[in-house]
């Protein structure tokens, strides 16, 4: 794999011959952004994959090309703390065989990758065709037991993980480095720091799994001290992940900055007996959850192993039963029924994301305030503007359609 830097995505603007609608665009941006700087009341930015893209992270339409790429050039898997190489190759050998058995007309072959990378079907598809053969007990794998479809659940799961959390290296490398965010990330944080009198006055909440809010906020480089002066609110308490002795770290009583992911994180390990939630904001924990033999690194203080990646597949059939993610769903409508203005972020507000839609409705109908909405898109799609116009009151919806890096770029 080619190794990249996180480039700077172009916003999708208008041809040179439709530069009256471009400026009207602008014009709307920037009337968006001084009417959001003069009102007052809670925030609430609610940041989708198009915002996670913006941010330097792949898209979902993106990943499986990764993972294909992944295992032709055979370093899929091929993390050094954790399994052998022999693991690893009967690792990818089993998920070649879980990717061909569900889409029998895939070919994992450079060529073909190359020429079709940008038409294969999302993972999403993927998993929902084993998460409902695993629910129905009807196997799509031939000669494959339910267990091993469970299995091969794990492993697109992982592939999954790594795309997301580490960056591309050339092939023969035996390490990812992890994702950083870029430029836009850090001016979208700071411009809703200073939008409100307090950065306490403004909640993210996203229905991705990647860490650029928390770097952007430099969680990844902070002492239990620094953490606690932070005042981040996650939803939960959690554990910090390490091999000394437990140490719990509360919701803030005053939380100074939120951070609610409806899915889970890529840095989230949580144990099945206790449901503790373990994370250690300095390494990437993660990686244990697919650990095959039991040590200190996957194991709960609380002596259950293994401890499990706390992470939403992005399914058609998803299972948000999880006591901690269920505290952060109320956390988050929360936050949206006390907030005065809703940023929305690169999010299509797809009909079959039920619970996010079930989501904002409530916060909706349960509202006091007179809520406005501003959309942020990257170009202009009918569908999707179609969705939200019929769902949100026209006088409070305010749609751009500049993309998120050019509503920062006066900022």
């Amino acid at each position: 794999m080619k190794s990249k830097k996180s480039a700077q995505p172009q916003a999708n603007l208008p041809a040179s011959g439709d530069k009256g609608i471009h400026q009207k665009e602008l014009r709307l941006c920037n009337q968006a952004k001084k009417q959001i700087a003069t009102r007052k009341g809670n925030v609430a930015v609610f940041l989708g994959a198009g915002a996670s893209k913006a941010f330097g992270w792949p898209l979902t339409g993106e990943l499986l090309p990764h993972i294909l790429r992944g295992l032709i050039d055979k370093d899929l898997f091929d993390e050094n703390r954790i399994n052998t190489k022999k693991e690893d190759e009967t690792d990818r050998k089993h998920l070649k065989k879980t990717l061909s058995s569900l889409c029998p007309g895939l070919k994992i072959q450079v060529n073909y990758l190359k020429k079709y990378g940008k038409q294969l079907p999302l993972v999403t598809s993927l998993l929902s065709m084993v998460d409902y053969s695993i629910a129905t007990g009807q196997s799509v794998i031939n000669g494959a037991t339910i267990e091993e479809l469970r299995q091969g659940k794990l492993l697109i799961e992982r592939a999954i993980y790594e795309v997301i959390e580490h960056e591309l290296v050339p092939a023969g490398h035996n390490y990812w480095p992890q994702r950083s965010p870029n430029y836009h990330a850090y001016k979208l944080s700071k411009w809703t720091d200073n939008v409100r009198k307090s950065s306490a006055s403004v909640g993210y909440i996203t229905s991705n799994y990647d860490l650029a809010i928390e770097q952007v906020w430099g969680v990844d480089n902070s002492t239990r001290k620094k953490i606690d002066k932070m005042g981040i609110d996650l939803g939960f308490p959690w554990l910090w992940a390490s091999n000394g002795s437990e140490l719990l770290i509360q919701r803030p009583v005053r939380p100074k900055r939120r951070l609610y992911k409806l899915h889970g994180s890529t840095n989230w390990l949580r144990c099945g007996l206790c449901d503790r939630i373990h994370i250690n904001p300095r390494v990437d924990v993660a990686v244990y959850a697919f650990q095959k033999y039991v040590d200190y690194n996957n194991t709960c203080h609380c002596g259950h192993s293994k401890l499990e990646m706390q992470l939403v597949s992005p399914s058609f059939v998803r299972d948000i039963r999880s006591p901690n993610l269920i505290s952060v769903w109320q956390a988050s409508l929360d936050w949206l029924r006390s907030s005065n203005d809703w940023i929305i972020i690169g999010y299509s507000f797809p009909d079959e994301d039920l619970n996010i839609r079930s989501l904002f409705a409530r916060a909706l109908s349960s509202q006091q305030k007179n809520v406005q909405i501003t959309v942020i898109q990257h170009g202009d799609d009918d569908k999707t503007r179609m969705r939200y116009e019929t769902f949100f009151p026209n006088k409070n919806l305010k749609y751009l359609t500049v993309g998120l890096e050019t509503f920062l770029e006066k900022i």
